[in-house]
Parts: C-alpha cells; structure tokens; sequence
C-alpha cells in the first residue's frame, strides 16, 4: 500500500483534532524542556515570534514574560488563540517568513520544519527577522532514531507522522542552521526506552524527538 503525507487543509485537520480531543494545556516532556530553555537563556520582555501556534502549550505559558508574536496558517488555531495577548499573522510559512515590522530575540519552530516542502529556504530567512545574539530554537521528530531503523531492517515502515511534508534527518537540518547560527545546546526530551544517558551523547541514534538551540552572531 504506498504511503502519503502531508495536510492539504490545516482548517479541516484542526476542527477534526479539537472535535477529538479538544484543546489541552497539559505539558509533556517536550514542552517543559523548551520551556525550561527559553527561561534560562532570555531574559523577560524580550520578544519570541513562534512559528505555528498549534494548541499553544508552549507560546501561552510566555504571555506573562515575554513579547509574543505567531505566524499561523489555520484560521481555526488563530480564532482560538487571538484574545490572549498575542501579535497572530495568518500566513503559510511555504511561502516564505512575513514581516512583522520588527526584529525578535527568539523564533520558535517546534514540530512545524518538517510541515514544510522547502524548510531550508525559511530557515535561510530566520537570520534576517532576528536581533544581533538572537535565538533559533527548533524541535522536531529524528527519523533516524534507532528503533526507526530497526524496523526498517526488519522490512516494516515506520510509524512516521503522515503530516511529514519532507523527512529531514537530524544531521541535514543540524548543518542547514549550522550555516547561518552557531549551536549553542541540545536536548533530547523523548528517547529510545532504556537509553537516556545514550541519548544524550548519540543523540542523531537514540532520540526520539531533538532540540537545537542556536544563537545569531552578535554582529
């Protein structure tokens, strides 16, 4: 049976999942770790611009802290978010990063990159919207994680999300960012069962989902 991927209706995908499974703030490992990340490199007032609001867990708990600005591309996510303090664009990062008339301290892209048909053409723009020694800060899925391949070896297909628009490994986002930021940290939230310490020290193998943070040249 072939396999297809990627959302054609973002309005239609989320009115389905909130009919579902409703709106949740409940945080996960992922969103604590980025959470935690962000508290302890920018300092409050700063402004965040985050790409995709999606339910929000991470962009609203910064609404006391911080400047919050959303690109977002379902009018559905926008009606739900728009009374909470925030800046919101509705646009579709395909077509590049609108502007928002200023420069931020930190641009989210959380589970959003892989979403995309050409992530490396927005990550290019990412350095121009940022302030000197601003951040970019990326989660995203590892295709590569051990127990994927296993199963490729084994001659099963992988339980990949089918809202993958593009399947970049770990290594080929890591050296697109690498071109224009330096790394500053990583972190593995989600890893393959019994390997924490592992998946710490071989991240690109035994993590399930990766955080990158990088930093803007002051200059």
């Amino acid at each position: 049976m072939a396999k297809t991927f990627g959302v054609s209706n973002y309005d239609q995908y989320w009115t389905k999942r909130i009919a579902e499974r409703g709106i949740t703030d409940t945080f996960g490992h992922r969103h604590h770790a980025i959470v935690s990340l962000i508290n302890r490199y920018l300092p409050p007032g700063k402004g965040i611009l985050d790409f995709g609001i999606g339910q929000g867990k991470i962009i609203d708990s910064f609404k006391e802290r911080y400047k919050l600005y959303a690109v977002e591309t379902s009018q559905v996510i926008i009606d739900q978010f728009k009374d909470r303090g925030m800046t919101i664009k509705k646009h579709d990062l395909n077509e590049g990063l609108c502007d928002f008339g200023v420069k931020f301290d930190l641009i989210i892209a959380s589970y959003v990159l892989h979403h995309l048909i050409d992530p490396a053409r927005l990550i290019s723009q990412v350095p121009d919207h940022l302030n000197p020694g601003g951040y970019f800060l990326v989660c995203f899925p590892n295709i590569m994680s051990f127990n994927k391949r296993w199963k490729f070896m084994r001659g099963i297909f992988p339980n990949f999300s089918g809202r993958h628009q593009n399947f970049l490994t770990p290594g080929e986002l890591r050296n697109c960012c690498l071109k224009y930021f330096e790394l500053v940290e990583t972190l593995t939230p989600r890893h393959v069962a019994g390997t924490r310490y592992f998946a710490r020290v071989f991240p690109d193998l035994f993590a399930k989902e990766i955080i990158y943070l990088f930093q803007k040249g002051s200059n």
